[in-house]
């Protein structure tokens, strides 16, 4: 069986091991090829924001999944330097409402390819931000790189095993980060991350 557990302020300091982990394991693949420099620092918003939350997938008594959020408009989404920050303007031309959207930083699973653990997680994101007043997800994706991509490949976060489909927000976000070379080296570089967003 599997259950859900969630995780707010000062309580996120119980899963920072793990969500610290799996996010230097899974993003150094591709197409992100990051190369942890301050490890991840950024979670520590997780433990102050009022706005945000983690949840964990139980099966067994083992974590197999994960999924971060908080507020699009929370004050302190400037402290994650990967976050949207730079498109929220253009966000609100487009006629969204900032204060209605939840903003997905992380969804990562042990299994990638369990839809079944993908859905069951989403969806109570999904019923957390409606008790939040939000209506709408939203989400970044790296942009795919052909020449860069394995074969075969199975996508880090699983947006493509969901029941409901995200819209492409046509706004880009261009973000920097110690990037894995072919040669194994690391080298500052720019990456173009895509916005995905969903009514719910």
């Amino acid at each position: 069986m599997t259950t859900i557990e969630c995780y707010k302020n000062e309580d996120v300091t119980k899963v920072r091991q793990i969500l610290d982990d799996w996010a230097i394991r899974a993003y150094r693949e591709y197409p992100y090829f990051y190369v942890y420099d301050e490890e991840t620092d950024y979670n520590t918003m997780f433990e102050v924001d009022p706005t945000a939350f983690v949840l964990f997938a139980d099966q067994g008594g083992k974590e197999i999944a994960h999924l971060s959020a908080n507020a699009l408009d929370s004050p302190l989404l400037a402290t994650n330097t990967y976050a949207p920050i730079d498109a929220l303007d253009e966000i609100e031309t487009k006629g969204y409402d900032l204060k209605k959207i939840l903003y997905i930083s992380c969804f990562l699973m042990e299994d990638r390819q369990n839809k079944d653990v993908a859905n069951l997680l989403f969806y109570q994101a999904v019923e957390i931000a409606k008790e939040m007043g939000k209506t709408h997800l939203c989400y970044m994706a790296h942009r795919q790189e052909p020449t860069l991509k394995p074969e075969p490949h199975v996508p880090v976060e699983p947006w493509h095993l969901l029941e409901s489909e995200f819209e492409n927000l046509g706004v880009e976000v261009q973000i920097s980060w110690p990037t894995l070379l072919p040669n194994g080296g690391t080298e500052e570089k720019s990456h173009t991350l895509e916005l995905f967003i969903l009514r719910i």
